[in-house]
């Protein structure tokens, strides 16, 4: 009862502070066509919406605007546009910015379809190199099953944040009956592992590469360098104590863990680690199968800021969007949410914040498309249990909210 409680309050915990990112994200982004005044002025740096625009002599003179904000509509005035920030260095794009309305009014189409499309392939890649993974520990299961439960648990992350996680759903229904839960946990976490130090290792060698190419200056990727290191060095971390019994050994982890609640679920790990040692070509496989995955993936991504006609370089997307989900999988907010949005207009910064919140709310909404597939496995399979039984079947009972 009272770890029910428990985890009640960390959810509205972070669905309030899910919401309080959120506000922040939308304070900087400007629903309607906006304008930023000329460094030198009064209200230097400020913003105001677009009211109206004069255009005497047959071009754009005289801006009507309104300085406001989230609370209040603000006050009228009429200025002309050398007042104004030139888009650009040359000032050639004028100074009117696009908003939110008129970023996603310029969508196209065709390119949003083509990246859920690609996010679809995505998903279908890390199915099969999750049943990769299961068959390393003599878990036997179809292609087809491994699709269906992958969609389905990438359904539930993505509509359901926050409770059953969608990680746990897909283990459920794959050890349901077998009573080889630790076995199935084992290997979506590996699963994600993998995925971890893909995203990283690509993070950091787009990084490198426009480095070395002299595409940037280094102090500007300061900040997404630590960033990919930092993974790297925690996948280093777990992947040693993962597969070493003689790391675990050395720094006498075995005394700890057997006085604890999960003794039996860590001595299994143990025991299928070895397994995954033994095999570990299987798990180069897994990893050439997540670096598909993943580049289909970030092109996703890139195909919704070319849909958005977002001034970003290519290998942006590949150097940043890895971090920002690497950040964002840490479980602060239900989902990522307000967090991830917050971490796209942090990294794409250079850019129109207005139309890069349309690039991440794009970036969330395509694998929900992607994985509608998955609630159809909802509702033709059996009812899902509520979070003790999905414990009880896993073997997790009593042991905290780890693995939530």
């Amino acid at each position: 009862m009272a770890r029910n409680r428990i985890r009640k309050a960390l959810l509205v915990g972070k669905v309030v502070l899910a919401g309080a990112l959120m506000a922040w994200v939308l304070a900087e982004v400007h629903w309607a066509d906006y304008a930023v005044v000329r460094g030198g002025l009064d209200e230097a740096g400020q913003a105001y919406t677009l009211v109206g625009a004069d255009s005497p002599g047959g071009g754009v003179k005289v801006l009507t605007v309104r300085r406001a904000s989230l609370l209040r509509r603000g006050r009228v005035t009429t200025r002309p546009v050398e007042d104004f920030q030139p888009i650009g260095a040359d000032g050639g794009g004028g100074v009117i910015r696009p908003g939110f309305a008129s970023s996603v009014a310029g969508l196209n189409g065709l390119a949003v379809v083509a990246a859920v499309a690609a996010v679809t392939l995505t998903l279908v890649l890390l199915a099969v190199r999750w049943r990769l993974l299961l068959a390393v520990l003599g878990f036997p299961m179809s292609v087809w099953q491994a699709v269906r439960l992958t969609f389905l648990g990438t359904f539930f992350n993505a509509i359901v944040p926050g409770t059953v996680g969608g990680d746990l759903v897909k283990a459920y229904y794959a050890a349901k009956g077998t009573g080889r839960g630790s076995a199935v946990l084992l290997s979506v976490f590996v699963d994600r592992i993998v995925g971890l130090a893909a995203l990283a290792g690509m993070a950091a060698v787009m990084i490198a590469v426009v480095w070395a190419a002299g595409a940037v200056e280094f102090r500007e990727i300061r900040p997404a360098a630590v960033t990919a290191g930092v993974a790297l060095a925690i996948v280093a971390a777990a992947t040693a104590l993962l597969f070493s019994g003689r790391l675990r050994e050395l720094l006498h982890l075995r005394s700890l863990y057997g006085r604890l609640p999960i003794a039996r679920q860590v001595w299994a790990v143990g025991e299928s680690a070895r397994r995954y040692r033994r095999q570990a070509g299987k798990l180069f496989v897994a990893a050439g199968l997540t670096f598909c995955g993943q580049v289909t993936w970030i092109s996703s991504i890139l195909l919704l800021g070319l849909a958005l006609g977002l001034p970003i370089a290519s290998y942006y997307y590949y150097a940043y969007v890895p971090l920002i989900y690497i950040i964002g999988a840490v479980p602060i907010t239900p989902g990522g949410v307000g967090l991830i949005e917050r971490l796209y207009l942090a990294f794409f910064a250079a850019a129109n914040p207005s139309t890069v919140m349309a690039l991440a709310l794009l970036a969330r909404a395509c694998p929900i498309v992607a994985s509608l597939p998955g609630a159809l496995v909802a509702l033709s399979g059996p009812k899902l249990p509520d979070a003790h039984v999905v414990e009880a079947e896993l073997g997790l009972e009593g042991e905290g909210d780890g693995f939530h």
